[in-house]
């Protein structure tokens, strides 16, 4: 059947194609959307991570630290031990 000049198989096919169209058309912007997501979620990971790494090297540092601090009281400790006990044999 032809209605001003078309076929209504051709008309139909046509409304199909344009539909497909903009369901493809729907569907890169959907791909586009979820890739920018993705993009801003990667970035958010890197900072997280370089934050860890940060507190990792911070708790190193102060783990490092303390056991120098220890140390160095243990050190203190046995020193003044040692002039309390030559000062109680003079």
């Amino acid at each position: 059947m032809n209605v001003a000049g078309v076929s209504l198989a051709k008309a139909s096919d046509l409304a199909t194609g344009l539909a497909a169209e903009a369901q493809l058309q729907n569907l890169q912007e959907r791909v586009w959307m979820l890739a920018r997501e993705l993009d801003a979620a990667n970035a958010e990971l890197a900072v997280r991570k370089g934050i860890e790494l940060e507190l990792v090297s911070l708790s190193l540092e102060t783990a490092i630290e303390n056991e120098v601090l220890r140390d160095a009281v243990e050190m203190l400790s046995a020193r003044r031990a040692l002039e309390l006990g030559l000062s109680l044999r003079v």
